[in-house]
């Protein structure tokens, strides 16, 4: 009985020691609710607001003077730890005044040119007026191999539409 357990140990012992490692999604995740004190590509559009917000009191607001929108610009190899980013997830509350709003969520790699650009337009998801309307979005990114690519995520406001944004969250994922 002694050796039937013992050949059970040393089986798992060995199975476990050949085993291949489970690949394992890394992940980093950005999130701006609009309050002061964080740093963005164009923070300058959060405004005070009162309990006009989503949550808090801040809102990023895009109007007829605003082409680019609330977002963020991260060295590539920053937003997955040196791993090959695979994919974007963002999530943000959006109250527009008109209908339909032609504003997209833009997705940029570039160096010293632009190796990838597209936008995903949010006038399918966002179809009711003066109501805040949650967005989740994501993107499969191409692959880059240029460590000194630089990775944009952000609203992208063409016909200068006027509505807030809240609560951005941006994900960055290997998988």
């Amino acid at each position: 009985m002694k050796k039937i357990i013992a050949l059970s140990i040393v089986s798992v012992l060995a199975t476990a020691c050949f085993k291949k490692k489970a690949v394992v999604a890394e992940s980093k995740k950005y999130s701006n609710t609009c309050e002061p004190n964080q740093f963005w590509l164009n923070d300058n559009l959060i405004k005070e607001v009162g309990n006009q917000a989503h949550t808090g009191s801040y809102v990023c607001i895009m109007s007829t003077k605003n082409e680019f929108g609330l977002g963020l610009k991260q060295p590539l190899s920053e937003a997955t730890n040196n791993s090959t980013l695979q994919k974007v997830k963002v999530s943000f509350w959006v109250k527009a005044t008109k209908m339909p709003l032609k504003a997209s969520f833009v997705y940029s790699i570039d160096a010293d040119k632009n190796l990838f650009w597209e936008g995903q337009p949010l006038k399918e998801l966002v179809k009711e007026e003066n109501k805040w309307i949650y967005v989740q979005l994501e993107k499969t990114l191409p692959a880059i191999d240029n460590k000194d690519a630089n990775i944009g995520a952000y609203i992208y406001n063409l016909e200068k539409d006027s509505f807030l944004v809240d609560d951005l969250n941006i994900t960055f994922s290997t998988k």
